[in-house]
């Protein structure tokens, strides 16, 4: 018998009057005295019933081989969990190959995505449900950034007098910056910089 890992189901079969039940092991059941215990092993258990009337009468076994199912509900991510449309990065998002797999981005089913490796287009939270052997686990969630560039933009010509240093200022924008060319500034990765 399959169960799903971590859901107990219940064994054997409603009780008979004057008689008297014994499971062994008792690893993984709910109780071992009764008719039809949860089980919930942590790997492949078989399960012994022993049932004989209160009186002492004839003894009988019957065994169940319990098999639980885990499923692997790990997700990888491959490249940039944050980039920008253009410099060549993505995100990659892998899962165990299953049943089934369903893609869901900001608790959305994402239709006709059923892969284990999905990448996606725009930017949320993502995170696919596995189901494997009728048993379905949720991975944990991935936020995935994706932004456009800035258009860029010309700043009108500047006239300086010689050996004169003149402030200049940049957009205060991304998380990092970059001077070209740097000749005869003071800094070439900050916002303002000096020109001499």
């Amino acid at each position: 018998k399959g169960i799903c890992f971590g859901s107990p189901e219940q064994i054997g079969a409603p009780p008979r009057p004057g008689i008297y039940y014994e499971w062994s092991p008792q690893d993984g059941l709910s109780e071992t005295n009764i008719s039809n215990p949860f089980a919930n092993p942590a790997q492949t258990t078989t399960y012994t019933l022993t049932s004989r009337s209160y009186g002492g009468g004839c003894m009988a076994k019957d065994e169940v081989v319990v098999r639980p199912v885990v499923v692997d509900n790990s997700i990888s991510l491959l490249g940039k969990e944050m980039y920008c449309v253009g410099d060549g990065d993505s995100a990659v998002l892998k899962v165990v190959p299953a049943d089934a797999i369903r893609w869901y981005r900001n608790e959305s089913l994402i239709t006709d995505e059923n892969e284990s490796v999905y990448r996606p287009m725009e930017s949320g939270e993502y995170f696919a449900e596995i189901e494997k052997f009728g048993c379905t686990a949720v991975t944990e969630r991935k936020n995935i950034l994706i932004e456009s560039p800035r258009s860029a933009i010309a700043y009108p010509p500047l006239y300086v007098v010689a050996n004169n240093a003149v402030n200049m200022q940049a957009r205060d924008f991304g998380s990092s910056l970059l001077w070209r060319p740097g000749t005869f500034l003071n800094t070439t990765n900050t916002v303002n910089t000096v020109f001499n």
